[in-house]
């Protein structure tokens, strides 16, 4: 966030990437993994975000927890880079591997892939999952 805020991502995924390799605390070492993630990704970095994302969704397949939210996170750069079919893959794939009820924020971005397939019977059912149904 101070990288967004200084304008400067660059000494922030710089930061981010020398601390994901010292730190070894496993929650500590999570969440900077996240935030460089999406420095990468703020960065248009697509490719280097694709390939950290799927390195991790490699390293955490054993935690179907977060090994979903990597392949979530692979979706991601797929819709970024325009890739809505392989967006759309990502996502189900994600919430095939979550247990009891999927993540709104998957679902949402399920509905936004929707949205630039044109698919609006499939966008509308994913909105109406998660707001319920508006009667005409």
């Amino acid at each position: 966030m101070i990288g967004i805020a200084r304008q400067d991502l660059e000494k922030a995924e710089q930061w981010l990437r020398d601390a994901a390799e010292q730190h070894s605390s496993q929650p500590a070492r999570e969440l900077i993994a996240d935030q460089y993630f999406y420095v990468l990704l703020w960065q248009k970095k697509i490719i280097q975000a694709q390939e950290f994302a799927q390195g991790m969704a490699d390293v955490n397949s054993g935690s179907h927890t977060r090994a979903s939210m990597w392949i979530e996170r692979l979706g991601d750069t797929a819709f970024m880079s325009g890739d809505f079919g392989t967006a759309l893959r990502r996502y189900e794939e994600s919430l095939g591997t979550e247990t009891g009820h999927p993540e709104t924020r998957v679902l949402l971005k399920l509905s936004d892939v929707y949205f630039r397939l044109g698919d609006l019977d499939k966008e509308r059912h994913y909105r109406e999952l998660l707001y319920g149904r508006l009667e005409r």
